[in-house]
């Protein structure tokens, strides 16, 4: 399901590329994975974090897909956030404590992948 909005992203970053590096590659003699690996994957290093951000946020706070294919033994954290209500009783304690639970991971990894985002940003294949 995230996978449009990734190519999405990164469609903007690979078109940022310059032709002219990948040719001066190919002129050294790099076959087309070299190219790919060692030209244009550190230079788009930046919107993969950024897709990874948003790809891993949506996933993990999934509930309609989640709701559908899980069952009693297997569930996730937003469908038993939701369970913990009923028509005569909210249980506050226990939705605020898995609220928190639920919000550390996409933190944590919004604060790996941010570093990526930044040492792309100022580390320039080009200089002039």
């Amino acid at each position: 399901m995230n996978l449009p909005f990734v190519i999405w992203i990164l469609q903007s970053f690979i078109v940022q590329v310059p032709r002219s590096l990948e040719e001066a590659a190919r002129v050294d003699g790099a076959g087309p994975f070299q190219v790919f690996f060692k030209v244009v994957l550190p230079l788009i290093k930046p919107g993969l974090a950024a897709a990874a951000i948003f790809t891993f946020r949506i996933a993990w706070n999934e509930y309609l897909l989640a709701s559908a294919l899980s069952d009693r033994d297997t569930r996730t954290v937003p469908i038993l956030i939701v369970n913990n209500m009923s028509e005569f009783n909210v249980e506050w304690g226990v939705i605020m404590a898995t609220g928190m639970l639920l919000a550390i991971p996409p933190i944590i990894f919004t604060l790996f992948a941010s570093r990526q985002i930044i040492t792309g940003m100022t580390a320039g294949a080009v200089k002039g």
